[in-house]
């Protein structure tokens, strides 16, 4: 069985080669060259003697702060010429690391292994995942991070345990996936506020107050760092945030495109074979959850999360494609979840 479980993941993680590893030249974007330039200066900053310069450099990272502190691991030389690739390996492993925990929080909960590979080959297929891999953008590491955050929603109702050691790491679990995406993209807030409170919701009820009390304050231990980042440069990310909604920002990728233009662009060019998946997968994970409907409401929760989320993206006046990559990625499994089973694995 084992062997079985480490199969699936292997073959969870060879379908995501292809949205994470681009094996061709990659052009250098401005997204790229703007996050590796704060890499390079965060690196900088750390390892000056007095460090020089390390507020200025945070100041400026409040577009996807995340991506600033991807090259320190590896020391001064991931700021040299030579090296100034190095934060794109730390940013696919992290990626990878990902996939890896939603595969196998995917495999305790006992959903069917064609369910799983159905999601994952959805990943592989999607022509806009494919476009942007290889890059140094946050993009994937965020819908992946989306689809994870959705996947811990069964993983408290079909899988409630009240011990100490449990809560305490799913408390961390949430803490962790939260503070990863909002720092990649300040967008993945949303998704927090929407399935936070469930979590919560799901351990009070099914675990008991002391395990739910145990996991919020793990969670907000591992929260605090980016809390305190985001109190200390609130107004820049506001800023930001006003800019890509409303501002000129928003007016160069709004593209022409209204409600349905977007979403039929979306759909029709970067999610046809995908949506295609998807709806084989909402065949079998929705046939599986009604044997078992006890606690079905909040597993389809996150499904509509995903729903008014891209109904908001298409609404607002940024119409950047790589904003509907949450909903593509993160449906197909919040389908797969609905045949999560009360049985462990």
């Amino acid at each position: 069985m084992r062997r079985l479980s480490f199969l699936i993941v292997f073959a969870c993680l060879l379908l995501s080669w292809p949205a994470v590893i681009n094996p061709g030249p990659q052009p250098v974007g401005w997204d790229d060259a703007h996050y590796l330039h704060r890499a390079s200066c965060v690196t900088h900053a750390i390892f000056e003697p007095a460090l020089t310069g390390f507020g200025d450099c945070l100041k400026l990272a409040v577009k996807a702060p995340l991506m600033a502190w991807l090259g320190w691991p590896w020391g001064p030389w991931s700021a040299s010429a030579d090296g100034i690739g190095l934060p794109l390996v730390s940013l696919a492993v992290l990626t990878f690391g990902v996939v890896v925990a939603l595969a196998e929080i995917m495999l305790q909960l006992a959903i069917p292994p064609l369910a799983i590979l159905l999601a994952f080959t959805c990943v592989t297929l999607n022509p806009l995942l494919r476009v942007v891999a290889g890059g140094y953008e946050g993009d994937t590491l965020m819908a992946l991070l989306v689809a994870l955050l959705g996947m811990l929603v069964p993983l408290e109702l079909r899988r409630p345990n009240p011990g100490l050691c449990t809560s305490i790491g799913r408390g961390l679990a949430w803490g962790g996936v939260i503070a990863l995406g909002i720092m990649a993209k300040t967008s993945f807030g949303f998704f927090a506020a929407a399935l936070a409170p469930l979590l919560l919701y799901l351990r009070l009820t099914r675990s008991g107050w002391r395990s739910a009390l145990v996991a919020t304050l793990a969670c907000t231990v591992i929260m605090a760092p980016v809390a305190i980042y985001h109190l200390l440069y609130w107004n820049e990310i506001i800023g930001h945030v006003r800019l890509s909604l409303v501002g000129p920002l928003a007016e160069h990728t709004s593209y022409n495109l209204d409600f349905t233009g977007y979403l039929s662009t979306l759909f029709g060019r970067y999610g046809s074979v995908p949506m295609a998946l998807t709806a084989m997968t909402a065949v079998i994970g929705w046939w599986l959850g009604t044997k078992r409907p006890a606690g079905l409401w909040a597993l389809v929760w996150p499904v509509l999360v995903l729903v008014v989320y891209i109904g908001l993206t298409a609404s607002s006046q940024n119409h950047d494609m790589r904003y509907g990559l949450p909903f593509l990625v993160g449906l197909p499994f919040a389908l797969a979840a609905l045949a999560a089973s009360d049985t462990p694995a």
